[in-house]
């Protein structure tokens, strides 16, 4: 069953109760000066949700059964999909911050796995999806900017004060299996609607250390470790890479194309 399914399911198994949907096993703790603006609060059964002193909430929260979410003090969620499902644990550090300055909005995604954005961390119209018992964790001070995704199915570690640019891409996963047999199976099984796999595919953990710069476009793909005080260019792509600390990696080598009489040709670089 896909997350979305199961998000569905919750919300058809609890009756409402004004804006707040919650099962009889369930906690809701809402502390004194925090905000619940607009939005369902959906929780399922045997979860618990905090929400601290000072934090915000202005969007629908679903949370599935025995899972663990907490608010922290002055944290917020604006304009964002938020679903929490199959035991999975959200933790959003003092003032961290996930919300959507243009569109499409954030969308969050945590199915049995543990999401941990750290003290005064910002994401921006942003999607993450955790499946698979994987964990992501994003440092303090780290920002991820427009539509950029992050997916994880084993382990993702982002360090702190990290610039996360445009439109950037980290997996430590596959997403889909390599074998076409599976792939087909998976797509009959899941018409109409989109393919989402029922096993993991394969995986492999990407670290990104401190004060690592990242380039629009850039995509960081399975196996990847990025050291501290890093710059990954503009639409550069890595993976299985070990880059070292204090490095500067820029895409591919530039190839000049010029005319051969009346054929086009490409003239190498002469380090190739």
């Amino acid at each position: 069953m896909s997350g979305r399914e199961a998000a569905k399911r919750v919300l058809l198994s609890l009756k409402p109760s004004s804006s707040r949907r919650l099962h009889s096993t369930s906690k809701l703790s809402v502390a004194s000066g925090a905000k619940l603006v607009r939005g369902a609060i959906t929780i399922g059964s045997n979860s618990s949700v905090v929400v601290e002193a000072g934090a915000v909430i202005d969007c629908d929260i679903t949370i599935g059964e025995n899972c663990e979410v907490v608010f922290g003090k002055d944290s917020s969620v604006v304009n964002t999909s938020f679903v929490v499902l199959n035991g999975a644990k959200v933790k959003l550090e003092d003032g961290a911050i996930i919300d959507s300055p243009t569109s499409p909005n954030s969308s969050i995604m945590v199915d049995n796995g543990t999401l941990l954005l750290g003290r005064r961390a910002h994401l921006m119209s942003t999607e993450v999806l955790v499946r698979f018992g994987g964990t992501l964790r994003i440092g303090q001070h780290t920002g991820v900017a427009y539509g950029s995704e992050i997916r994880c199915g084993e382990q993702v570690d982002i360090g702190s004060y990290g610039m996360i640019s445009y439109r950037v891409c980290i997996y430590d996963t596959n997403t889909h299996s390599t074998d076409w047999r599976e792939r087909r199976q998976r797509i009959e099984q899941c018409y109409p609607g989109g393919v989402a796999e029922a096993a993991r595919p394969e995986t492999s953990p990407v670290f990104i250390g401190d004060d690592v710069w990242i380039g629009k476009e850039a995509t960081i793909t399975k196996g990847a470790r990025i050291g501290n005080r890093c710059i990954i260019g503009i639409r550069a792509v890595l993976g299985k890479d070990v880059i070292e600390d204090d490095s500067v990696v820029v895409a591919g080598k530039i190839r000049v194309i010029h005319r051969e009489g009346s054929k086009l040709a490409f003239k190498p670089n002469v380090n190739d």
